[in-house]
């Protein structure tokens, strides 16, 4: 079975440490995504696995053995760069086959190959084409399949899909992930989309400032990461965060912000009070709520109503911050700004120390009273 792991990575360019300590071990079946923003490290960690940098610090192992020395040609692996220009003046079906005939293969071999992937990646009807004669969406597919089409048990994919529009983006990540499934291969992907990795991957790796600060399966991370940035980060809407002072209370401990105050659990308890921030997600927030005692209660201000399509993301101020909710969209329905009442879930709310980043705990049941 494949493997891929890396240990205590570091990676500097001048002044700059791009790669801080990097730990990964990366699942043996199925889809991982690293997760990270512009500069995160994602690209460098890429190409160091796959020969094409070398790590100033670490190791690189691939089914079990070092390869932190080896020669890229060595490491049997399909890297995709981010940028992988096509050659004008080759066909679509040349420029996939450019890296077999590289290997000196048979055409009786090539000609097959190219054609499956063609057909996976729906380009099968312009491989007679130069890229002058194709769409940006087709260049990507030939460029896609030309990093693929060299079989390896390891696939390594910096951000393929970065400047495509949305809906192009979309029919991509849906058929990269029938590829790997078809594969059974190990694919490392990395990107900069939220949506992105939680589509496409069974695993993901949060990625911030050259340090690994999260990881697990899609649903856990959105719902419970360990770290801000990823809180934050994973998903869209952006989630709302407010700031908020952690006290201890007769009962237990308290959180209390501008727009709303109630009791939490805390997962390390002592007996300081620090500042933390109180988080949820946009969806978790409703308008109108029931008046039942089950939620934190407050009012905001609808200054801004977006439509998404099925959803509406609305724009709330009030206690010195925007708020983000997300409804669902009601055909014909005027917009419904000026100031409404809001509810939340306590056990919806998720605390983050303010100077380690690090989750602390999270809200329990009160009668919504704050």
């Amino acid at each position: 079975m494949s493997t891929l792991t890396v240990e205590k990575l570091k990676k500097r360019y001048g002044n700059k440490l791009v790669l801080d300590g990097v730990d990964l071990e990366v699942p043996p079946q199925g889809l991982t995504v690293i997760f990270g923003g512009p500069g995160s490290g994602k690209s460098t960690l890429l190409r160091i696995v796959a020969g094409l940098e070398a790590e100033d610090a670490g190791t690189v192992w691939l089914r079990g053995q070092d390869v932190t020395r080896a020669a890229p040609q060595d490491r049997r692996l399909a890297y995709v760069p981010q940028n992988f220009a096509l050659y004008p003046q080759m066909t679509a079906f040349e420029n996939i086959a450019y890296p077999l005939r590289l290997k000196r293969q048979p055409s009786s071999t090539i000609a097959p190959l190219v054609r499956e992937i063609a057909q996976t990646l729906r380009i099968e009807d312009v491989l007679n084409q130069r890229p002058d004669q194709l769409s940006g969406g087709q260049k990507q597919r030939v460029a896609i399949a030309r990093g693929l089409i060299k079989r390896a048990d390891i696939y390594l994919l910096d951000d393929p899909l970065i400047g495509l529009d949305y809906k192009v983006r979309e029919r991509l990540v849906e058929e990269l992930r029938d590829l790997q499934e078809r594969l059974g291969a190990i694919f490392l992907y990395a990107t900069s989309d939220p949506l992105e990795a939680l589509v496409l991957a069974d695993f993901i790796v949060v990625l911030d400032q050259g340090r690994v600060v999260d990881s697990g399966q899609p649903n856990a991370l959105y719902e419970a990461p360990r770290h801000l940035w990823t809180r934050l980060n994973l998903g869209f809407p952006l989630t709302n965060a407010v700031s908020g002072t952690l006290t201890k209370v007769a009962d237990g401990w308290q959180v209390a912000t501008p727009w709303f105050r109630t009791a939490v659990e805390i997962e390390r308890p002592d007996d300081g009070e620090r500042a933390v921030w109180a988080t949820f997600r946009a969806e978790r927030l409703t308008v109108d709520p029931p008046q039942d005692g089950s939620l934190l209660t407050f009012s905001a201000e609808i200054v801004l109503e977006e439509d998404i399509g099925a959803e509406t993301v609305l724009y709330l101020v009030g206690g010195g911050t925007t708020l983000y909710s997300v409804v669902p969209h009601r055909e014909g329905e005027a917009p419904k700004l000026g100031t409404v009442t809001v509810g939340l879930r306590p056990d919806d709310v998720m605390l983050y120390d303010s100077s380690t980043q690090m989750a602390m705990g999270r809200g329990v049941a009160t009668d919504g009273r704050g």
